[in-house]
């Protein structure tokens, strides 16, 4: 009786669904923010960055709100006051003004990023220093 007992508790935890929440893998982008001269405008998920593996995803327009596709685009990182050398992934194109990059994050703290993005002859930057809490 009690291996029956068991074998259907266990079944029972099982067939029991771990809470997995929708927003637990949707990317949200924060909203937009101008670029240093006001050229370009990047919306990020950079609330959502964690420590560890992570995808950024940069959702890029001009001014008029229009999506820049086919932008050359780099994004360099490193942890504020601290020497570390994270990996260089490419900055990916993927449609209608989205860019994405793999990164690591390897400890909570301060992470600086610096993205270029260069259009028909067009420049600008953004600076950005992200908080990592988990």
């Amino acid at each position: 009786m009690k291996k029956i007992l068991v074998f259907f508790t266990l079944v029972w935890i099982a067939a029991t669904p771990f809470p997995i929440y929708a927003h637990d893998n949707e990317t949200h982008l924060d909203p937009a923010e101008a670029t240093t001269e006001g050229r370009f405008l990047i919306s990020s998920n950079w609330s959502q960055l964690k420590r560890g593996w992570n995808v950024l995803v940069l959702q890029i327009t001009n001014t008029e709100g229009q999506a820049l596709s086919q932008a050359n685009v780099k994004v360099s990182y490193e942890m504020e006051d601290m020497e570390m050398n994270p990996p260089d992934n490419p900055v990916e194109e993927k449609e209608n003004g989205t860019y994405e990059k793999k990164i690591f994050l390897g400890m909570k703290g301060n992470w600086k990023f610096d993205a270029t993005l260069e259009k028909d002859d067009v420049k600008d930057t953004l600076a950005k220093v992200i908080k990592v809490v988990k």
